[in-house]
């Protein structure tokens, strides 16, 4: 069994939401602004394309605002935002060192068998929760739910084609992919 850890990942996202965020809140006690008075924004500052969690934050307006974020058109499968919102977004491509995914929900793969190292299997998305298995190297599985970044990794629900077994496992890491996509189930797997 093998583990597989980054852990600065939840931190470097709070910290890069404060440094986005704070820009956007500015005190009106603060004195005199000799940036101009412009009215709230309805526009959308998008840090990368929406692909797994969105979540949408109010911002606080007031007489004297900080010039708004620059707008970026968001992509076209986003829902549109609430006025006055700010959406943030994160991708795989901001998913801590993961390389983007190559997988998607109601397809299927198998565990790299080079090496032959079995993917742990959790409760839940992330590397604290309860491992409830493993699906060995060559092994293949349904994926059924996903992608969700956790712990700085893509996870996906699968179910092991072999043992039935439901759980989230990982992806890969920043240099290696560990689940192989397949085209349909009989072709997946290692024979």
């Amino acid at each position: 069994m093998h583990h597989r850890r980054l852990d600065w990942f939840q931190p470097a996202v709070a910290f890069l939401l404060t440094l986005a965020l704070s820009g956007c809140f500015r005190s009106a006690s603060s004195g005199p602004n000799p940036l101009p008075s412009v009215p709230p924004s309805t526009s959308t500052l998008a840090l990368a394309p929406a692909a797994f969690v969105t979540k949408t934050l109010p911002v606080k307006t007031s007489s004297t605002t900080a010039a708004p974020p620059q707008p970026v058109e968001s992509p076209a499968e986003t829902e549109p935002p609430q006025a006055g919102a700010v959406t943030v977004a994160a991708t795989a491509d901001a998913c801590g060192d993961a390389l983007p995914t190559r997988l998607q929900v109601d397809g299927y793969a198998y565990v790299d068998p080079d090496p032959p190292l079995p993917n742990n299997l959790r409760s839940e998305a992330g590397k604290d929760n309860e491992l409830i298995g493993e699906i060995q190297a060559g092994q293949a599985m349904q994926i059924l739910a996903g992608p969700e970044c956790v712990d700085g990794s893509v996870w996906w629900q699968v179910r092991a084609l072999e043992t039935e077994l439901v759980g989230w496992t990982v992806e890969g890491d920043g240099q290696d992919y560990w689940l192989i996509p397949c085209a349909s189930e009989a072709e997946c797997g290692e024979g």
